[in-house]
């Protein structure tokens, strides 16, 4: 089998791929904790018309027993976005 040669095309886009990769930003990790567990209350006066009324620190978010669709709302203090992992 005879190698194959590369079209104008392929080498087109490989120089764009090559590129891309050149230009990628770098992943920022940043490790924040969660400050309270809150629970959303519906407030007319509140901007879009909800609140965050503080259940508990989140230090004790570790002595509650969570179960199959239970769920909780956390407070980081600031916006973030990301993923969550827990550690057992």
């Amino acid at each position: 089998m005879e190698p194959h040669e590369a079209t104008s095309a392929e080498v087109h886009r490989e120089g764009w791929v090559e590129r891309a990769e050149r230009l990628k930003p770098r992943l920022v990790e940043t490790r924040i904790d969660p400050v309270r567990l809150v629970e959303p209350v519906a407030d007319t006066s509140a901007h879009l018309r909800w609140r965050m009324e503080s259940l508990a620190p989140a230090g004790s978010l570790s002595d509650r027993l969570l179960r199959a669709g239970d769920s909780i709302v956390l407070d980081f203090g600031t916006h973030v976005v990301g993923h969550l992992k827990r550690f057992v």
